[in-house]
């Protein structure tokens, strides 16, 4: 499944945002447009991923090239999705934290249009991406 990605620079900068006008909230980032690029695969897997264990299906790819502003490009990223059959079956967990922190978590959850669950899954694999890409 190919994805269509809008890459984001400015003039004075040799850095890359990425945002996947198909997966609202699917943002990514990289030092060069290959690194952009391969993190912007790994960013689709993990939004598909929360979107499937919140019971949610997988979209279908949009052809259409989204306008275009001013340091911005398109690039398409290749998802293989066999790699998150093994996610559709959900596993209950009970955990503990502070009440304030768990508030928060809602607040970013609701605003991102996801559950609890899926916030949490989100944001536990974004921050395994970026440790395992720092090192």
């Amino acid at each position: 499944m190919q994805f269509l990605v809008v890459l984001h620079t400015e003039t004075d900068r040799t850095d890359y945002g990425v945002t996947v006008p198909d997966l609202p909230g699917c943002v990514s980032a990289g030092d060069t447009l290959e690194q952009a690029l391969a993190n912007a695969g790994e960013a689709i897997l993990g939004h598909l991923e929360v979107m499937i264990e919140d019971g949610n299906p997988v979209p279908e790819p949009n052809s259409m090239v989204p306008s275009l502003g001013p340091g911005q490009m398109i690039g398409a990223v290749k998802v293989n999705l066999a790699e998150l059959e093994a996610l559709r079956e959900t596993v209950r967990l009970n955990i503990s934290m502070a009440r304030r922190t768990l508030e928060r978590i809602d607040e970013a959850a609701k605003l991102a249009g996801t559950t609890r669950s899926g916030f949490l899954a989100m944001a536990a694999l974004e921050h395994i991406n970026r440790r395992q890409q720092a090192s």
